[in-house]
């Protein structure tokens, strides 16, 4: 767990589980003990979880939704996701230029990996 850009790093918790068991078996309890101590101790704080793609599972997702806390998933690069999100860089880079700041655009698609064409847009 980080805090900002602070230097120092510490680990939450650890959990050992055979090789075969998925990411997600466990989380939602660490999770849920982690987020009722974090809220005594800061009870008007924001929450974010950053999770890696092994842990992308709708269950997970509700679950972060029914706490209220915020989530970002890191996947792995994906040729047919990088181009639906082309366009919406060439957006962002342009606003960037034309102030000088940091700029932000959010969009969304739908995307069915091994189903053929993703759908949406």
């Amino acid at each position: 767990m980080t805090f900002n850009n602070e230097a120092e790093q510490f680990a939450v918790a650890a959990v050992l589980r055979p090789g075969n068991a998925p990411a997600t078996r466990g989380a939602r309890g660490i999770l849920r003990r982690l987020f009722g101590k974090l809220r005594t101790a800061f009870p008007t704080a924001t929450f974010r979880v950053r999770l890696d793609g092994g842990f992308a599972h709708p269950k997970l997702f509700t679950f972060l939704e029914q706490q209220q806390v915020e989530y970002v998933v890191a996947m792995a690069s994906n040729p047919r996701l990088e181009k639906r999100a082309r366009r919406l860089m060439g957006k962002v880079r342009l606003r960037s230029k034309a102030t000088g700041q940091t700029a932000h655009l959010y969009g969304e698609t739908r995307y069915a990996p091994g189903r053929g064409s993703a759908n949406g847009g």
